[in-house]
């Protein structure tokens, strides 16, 4: 008789094909650890990488949307749970189409998962192959036309490719990696942030003043996490809503300071960062540093 967890582990591995396959990367990147291995080295002869939602979720859209169409069949899925940490096994046959061109590639699937904050992920990916037919060319054109997907007038693609991005910046922000968080922006990029109390900065222009307004920020905190609540793309797929929060720890054990943010980013056709608006409650962030008595 299957257990609730194996249950749980089960529907994960059945969701990744499916998620894949409808191009519903939100939900497919909440499937998988902060951090987790990817092995396809059976099938291009790449080493294993490290991997995190946002890169891979980034590369499978750069290339599954040019694809007429894909599907992904998984059977003969196998579970077993220790505790709090889980293998499962999948056989699978993968189907892709373009225009005239078919490829399938058959072989099966191992993962591991943890239970991470009640929620079980992903771990760890391997691809064995087993065999394949018709044609590798198939990715050409694909890449192709998932590109042409990212132009202005199709706002699908683009709106994945910039919430991408977006998640990537909390995850450098994250890993304390302000050189590559800048580097999301475009050269004359803007930071706005326009409820400040007359206490905090009020934002940067261009990566040096964006460099110079972030730098300092880790040496603040002993560590820093932003939980995403809600991101999305809007009408025009270059402008990114996101909700989220702000948690960090401070300096020689004085706590925890915590606040809710609303922001926006604009991007350009290039999928840089053109415009980041940051908007915070000012007596929250002014109380959490002690800096109260200074708030106009």
């Amino acid at each position: 008789m299957i257990t609730p967890d194996q249950a749980a582990v089960a529907g994960i591995v059945e969701s990744v094909g499916l998620l894949a396959d409808r191009s519903e990367y939100d939900a497919l990147a909440r499937l998988y650890a902060d951090e987790f291995t990817l092995d396809y080295s059976s099938l291009n002869g790449q080493a294993p990488a490290t991997k995190t939602p946002e890169q891979l979720m980034s590369e499978w859209a750069s290339v599954l949307p040019g694809f007429d169409r894909t599907r992904h069949g998984l059977s003969n899925v196998q579970v077993s749970v220790n505790g709090n940490n889980a293998t499962a096994t999948a056989d699978v046959m993968a189907y892709h189409w373009v225009d005239d061109l078919f490829w399938q590639v058959d072989g099966s699937y191992d993962y591991k998962l943890a239970r991470q904050n009640g929620q079980w992920k992903i771990t760890s990916m391997t691809f064995n192959l087993e065999g394949e037919q018709g044609t590798r060319e198939v990715f050409g054109p694909a890449m192709a036309a998932a590109g042409s997907k990212l132009l202005p007038g199709n706002s699908g693609g683009i709106g994945e490719r910039n919430k991408a991005t977006v998640r990537i910046f909390f995850k450098y922000l994250e890993q304390e990696d302000i050189p590559a968080l800048v580097n999301l922006f475009a050269e004359d990029g803007v930071q706005i942030n326009p409820y400040t109390g007359g206490v905090f900065p009020s934002g940067a222009v261009g990566r040096e003043e964006l460099l110079k307004y972030w730098a300092p920020v880790p040496g603040y905190f002993d560590g820093m996490i932003f939980p995403v609540e809600e991101i999305l793309a809007t009408e025009d797929p270059n402008i990114v809503f996101v909700r989220y929060q702000g948690k960090m720890k401070l300096k020689n054990g004085a706590g925890i300071y915590e606040n809710k943010y609303y922001s926006t980013f604009r991007f350009n056709d290039e999928g840089k960062i053109t415009e980041y608006v940051e908007i915070f409650d000012p007596v929250v962030a002014a109380r959490g540093f002690g800096l109260l008595d200074q708030l106009k």
